[in-house]
């Protein structure tokens, strides 16, 4: 996650640096125009992959949650009362010398190996990967602004899958459960639609290409 070995216009490079930092970059200068006719409309789809197993922060947020508490889920551990039977056999997590969670088997893979990490130290690992996205998008929101384009610029983050820490045993994205599929899904265009709505019915994937 330092260093990654990427295909541009079929090229294989290897591009150092951090990549959310890279794909950043590289997104800031399409919104300035660079590789692109700045005469016309323009679609960017940007994705970010800091959060992605093996979930590796930048350097320079590595162990910026340490010390912070976290809680562990009520079930991460069977019995589950009201689940079907199969959730009292899915375990992702054992328990450590101390009863603490560690990790045990892999999320789709269900490897026996157990690398041992803490629940508390893999949440704060995968968390410490977010504040390159959240300056990577606050860089781009910037630009959009600066360059004029901020009030016609339809914005719209989201994810492809949610991914559960824990709950109901599993550390994976692989169920029927809000924690494992619920993802983000915000929509921002100020100049035409009102700030602050949200919306309580189910969406997906394909009614991105609806609005």
């Amino acid at each position: 996650y330092q260093t990654q070995i990427t295909s541009i216009d079929g090229k294989e490079q290897t591009i150092e640096g951090y990549p959310a930092d890279n794909y950043t970059q590289w997104s800031l200068d399409y919104i300035w125009g660079k590789n692109r006719d700045a005469t016309k409309p323009w679609y960017l789809w940007l994705c970010y992959g800091s959060i992605h197993g093996p979930s590796t922060p930048a350097k320079r947020h590595k162990g910026g949650y340490k010390g912070e508490e976290v809680p562990v889920p009520a079930d991460i551990f069977p019995p589950r009362e009201g689940k079907p039977g199969y959730l009292n056999n899915t375990q992702m997590w054992v328990q450590g010398p101390d009863g603490h969670p560690v990790v045990g088997k892999g999320g789709e893979r269900s490897a026996k190996k157990q690398n041992g990490q803490r629940f508390d130290s893999w949440v704060r690992q995968v968390n410490e990967c977010v504040p390159a996205i959240d300056e990577g998008v606050g860089k781009l929101v910037a630009a959009l602004k600066e360059t004029g384009q901020y009030d016609n610029t339809l914005i719209i983050y989201t994810a492809d899958q949610g991914f559960a820490m824990g709950e109901h045993g599993f550390r994976t994205k692989l169920a029927p459960y809000d924690a494992n599929y619920r993802s983000p899904f915000i929509v921002s265009m100020p100049s035409r639609f009102a700030t602050g709505q949200f919306c309580d019915v189910s969406v997906n994937g394909p009614d991105l290409v609806a609005t």
